[in-house]
């Protein structure tokens, strides 16, 4: 059986972030710790049930920016791309150093097809913090898109080095190695899946198959 690479998430105008990106320096040290710990890229089974109305309406009348990312995720979530451009749009322009506005028009971006301006977006977000795994995640869902298929795979694997818990980097990764034969490095990614998510409707054949195939040598 052949696993299909899966469509995965995440997760207008710029404003603040128009400069072209060789401008852009990476934040200084304390920044970027303000920023590091609170976004990672979001899980689908982490939001249960969307409330993106209520908490963009929320944010906008009252301005925190931990509270736009939580609201900017269930947006995602909810599918709702005008709110999440507003969000970003309002990130970028009131957290001008930040990483998270480029990174969630970026994913407006992707969504809308916009290939090279969200692949531009992605670069843009891990200029600012390099140590995003949410925003390498994005470069490689993009890149997959432009069929860079070898620089896709850096990014997710990049992804996976920050945060060795991105599932979604992981499936991405199990089901292409799977596809392309490489069946030990396969079977790393879904065994890393399935230690937090036992069953996994993806991970669970994905190891099974690529376990099976490697005993019989391909």
């Amino acid at each position: 059986m052949r696993l299909l690479i899966v469509a995965l998430l995440s997760f207008g105008l710029l404003g603040c972030a128009s400069a072209p990106t060789s401008a852009v320096k990476p934040l200084n040290p304390e920044t970027a710790k303000i920023y590091e710990h609170k976004v990672e890229a979001i899980e689908l089974t982490e939001i249960k049930v969307p409330q993106c109305q209520k908490l963009a309406a929320a944010v906008l009348s009252q301005w925190n920016w931990e509270r736009a990312l939580v609201a900017s995720g269930h947006c995602v979530k909810s599918g709702d791309w005008n709110r999440v451009e507003e969000l970003g749009q309002q990130l970028s322009t009131r957290e001008p150093e930040a990483p998270w506005g480029p990174y969630y028009l970026g994913l407006v971006a992707k969504n809308r097809g916009q290939w090279d301006r969200a692949l531009w977006l992605a670069e843009l977000s891990i200029k600012r913090l390099p140590t995003s795994a949410a925003s390498h995640y994005l470069k490689g869902q993009v890149l997959w898109e432009l069929k860079e298929t070898g620089a896709a795979v850096q990014s997710m694997e990049r992804a996976i080095q920050l945060n060795p818990d991105l599932i979604s980097a992981h499936l991405f990764l199990g089901q292409l190695y799977l596809r392309d034969q490489e069946f030990e490095k396969a079977s790393v990614h879904f065994s890393a899946v399935l230690k937090s998510q036992p069953r996994n409707s993806i991970a669970l054949p994905g190891l099974s198959e690529s376990l099976a195939r490697a005993q019989k040598g391909g």
